[in-house]
């Protein structure tokens, strides 16, 4: 299990704000680091909701990369513009205000005024039509019933990435609460599809 910056288990950043996995990835590399001086050869990722953003990060950036056997995304975000975009609207915030938002996270100046140290690259976060590098195995277990990051968002994660993602779709719940509403279907998805990568 691996904590990374402003979660409540590791220390908080210098601005303490998210940068949406851009940076956060890096203290996951740490804890692969550890890991393979530890010995260990091989690795599968699982990571919830901004858990798998990083996870994805990690399978396009890693040093480790090549030992990334697959990943397993719960809830992912796989588009933050997208998942920026229904936040909003379920909030019922005014489109240019969820507009100026995203903006703001990618300008240089403007960033400042919510005191970003950087700004946010959503294009290069955006693995449905930015991520043609994704090469490893990876299974996605997603529930209809988020209301945070839209199931259709991994329907088209999945078909973008047809040789490479496996969808299965769990009954309805709110977002990351997949295994709690069907604990056998989200453990037998995950144990049938870590069974084929190891055949």
């Amino acid at each position: 299990m691996v904590s990374y910056r402003n979660d409540q288990e590791a220390p908080n950043s210098d601005d303490r704000r998210s940068m949406l996995g851009q940076t956060e990835w890096l203290d996951v590399e740490a804890a692969l680091d550890y890991a393979r001086e530890q010995g260990a050869q091989g690795f599968v990722l699982v990571g919830w909701s901004m858990g798998a953003s990083i996870a994805l990060l990690l399978a396009r950036s890693s040093k480790h990369r090549d030992l990334i056997l697959g990943l397993c995304l719960v809830a992912p975000v796989t588009d933050w513009r997208s998942t920026i975009i229904a936040g909003g609207r379920s909030a019922r915030l005014p489109a240019v205000l969820i507009r100026l938002a995203m903006h703001v996270l990618a300008d240089s100046s403007l960033r400042r005024t919510i005191q970003l140290k950087e700004t946010i690259d959503l294009h290069a976060l955006d693995w449905i039509r930015n991520g043609s590098d994704l090469r490893i195995p990876t299974l996605v277990l997603h529930s209809a019933g988020d209301k945070s990051v839209p199931i259709e968002l991994s329907r088209k994660f999945s078909e973008a990435h047809k040789d490479t993602v496996e969808l299965v779709e769990l009954p309805a719940t709110p977002h990351t609460l997949e295994w709690n509403r069907d604990r056998e279907l989200w453990e037998s998805a995950l144990a049938q599809w870590l069974s084929r990568r190891t055949d």
